[in-house]
């Protein structure tokens, strides 16, 4: 029988899979390089194909419980906010320069916070933008 932390893994994995295919549906094209081995740093990091000249990248976890239309966001070890500038910036270091999704965030015009997932209230998949004032 897995232990919670293995159902925890499997469900993130599936929620993971879940939004990219939803996503890539609608237009999105996700960028390689978002992760460190270790799976951390960003989950995913998107384009919009419909508005690709004009630099808008997005920031999207599905790693966040949506329930009735909200969510709460996480803080790292460090002490930083997820979406924050400075959790922004702290895994913009640990990613390699040759990063495809590290490249696009430091040169984006528009950079757009997501929490996307299955709402845990009313099983419906949710898009929400995340107010990030500052980055």
């Amino acid at each position: 029988m897995p232990t919670p932390e293995q159902l925890k893994k499997q469900l993130d994995r599936k929620s993971a899979e879940l939004v990219r295919t939803v996503l890539t549906n609608r237009g999105f094209t996700f960028l390689d390089g978002e992760q460190l081995e270790d799976g951390s740093s960003f989950e995913h990091v998107a384009c919009l194909d419909l508005i690709e000249e004009s630099k808008t990248v997005f920031i999207i976890t599905s790693r966040v419980k949506i329930t009735n239309f909200g969510c709460q966001l996480e803080f790292d070890d460090g002490g930083r906010m997820q979406f924050s500038k400075e959790w922004i910036d702290e895994n913009l270091r640990l990613l390699p320069d040759y990063s495809n999704a590290k490249q696009a965030i430091q040169q984006a015009d528009n950079l757009i916070a997501l929490v996307a997932g299955v709402d845990t209230a009313t099983d419906e998949f949710q898009i929400i933008k995340v107010d990030t004032a500052g980055i």
